[in-house]
């Protein structure tokens, strides 16, 4: 498992996540301007031409490997601001990438790509504490998913991180509260697939009611 990995890397090496950090955006340089919110505000869902974001695809799909970098970035949440403009890129290019799948439900090998990158990124920004409980378990279930239900999901991940930008500091009590309620209609739409997680992402629930209102 890549995450335990990351973990047993950051425990047991006392790795200079910095470092790690430069080394990795020094990679990723570019030459492409980056875009703005309103840019991606007039495209999404669907699929990015921008060539910032062409480039970054470009880049993590030639060398994989970097996804492990990100993982192990994101376990220093102060190192990984670093990182948002090529996070947001990443997040706008998985929602592009899933609305323009044109089956109904998850075909593996087919989008094994997608569904990696997908939950890398989810996984990513969990662990940097950018989405809070119970959002930052997303990557656990997006391959319970059809494709059009992770675009619902990927885009409510993007409007969350405009509302709620990582730079911002953690959330309050009252908000943390407020989010997993509005994560709960997933699970309501996608009853037969997530109803073994309820538990998961929602404990100390004493009765759900999984009938649309």
């Amino acid at each position: 498992d890549v995450c335990h990995l990351v973990d047993a890397l950051v425990c047991c090496f006392d790795l200079h996540v910095s470092f790690a950090t430069d080394a990795l955006l020094e990679h990723l340089a570019t030459h492409h301007s980056v875009p703005s919110i309103d840019n991606y505000k007039d495209l999404l869902p669907k699929r990015s031409c921008f060539e910032f974001d062409l480039a970054m695809l470009s880049k993590f799909s030639d060398a994989p490997s970097l996804l492990p970098v990100v993982l192990l970035v994101s376990s220093n949440p102060e190192q990984f601001l670093r990182c948002w403009q090529v996070m947001r890129s990443l997040l706008a290019t998985t929602i592009g990438l899933w609305h323009s799948v044109h089956e109904s439900t998850l075909v593996l090998p087919r989008h094994a790509a997608h569904l990696r990158l997908t939950c890398q990124v989810l996984e990513a920004m969990g662990r940097a504490q950018w989405l809070q409980p119970p959002w930052d378990m997303l990557a656990e279930v997006v391959g319970e998913l059809a494709p059009k239900e992770i675009v619902k999901v990927l885009m409510a991940v993007w409007d969350t991180l405009l509302r709620f930008p990582p730079q911002a500091g953690p959330y309050s009590p009252l908000t943390v509260r407020a989010e997993a309620a509005r994560l709960k209609p997933l699970f309501v739409d996608n009853i037969a697939s997530l109803a073994p997680y309820y538990s998961r992402f929602f404990p100390g629930t004493e009765h759900v009611d999984f009938t649309p209102a």
